[in-house]
């Protein structure tokens, strides 16, 4: 969402690519805030959380978590659980 020149929530975004894809419903969503977290959720999704990034600091009590990783290169280790 930061990269794009209309702002859309991570929600809008998600439903988006629902849209265009429905087997992205099955998809992992890895990002690195509680922001990227409740979006997942919400749109029930796995989250995968970055250990490393934006949400280093924040407080990850009571998220939503499926899986940590701290290297991109982990997110294989998850691919064949999902």
């Amino acid at each position: 969402s930061d990269s794009e020149k209309k702002i859309r929530s991570k929600i809008e975004m998600i439903e988006d690519l629902f849209k265009k894809d429905v087997d992205f419903k099955k998809a992992l969503f890895v990002g690195d805030t509680i922001g990227d977290a409740s979006a997942a959720t919400k749109k029930n999704l796995k989250f995968i959380k970055a250990n490393y990034g934006y949400g280093i600091n924040q407080d990850w009590d009571n998220i939503n978590i499926f899986q940590s990783i701290d290297k991109i290169e982990h997110i294989l280790r998850y691919i064949k659980l999902v």
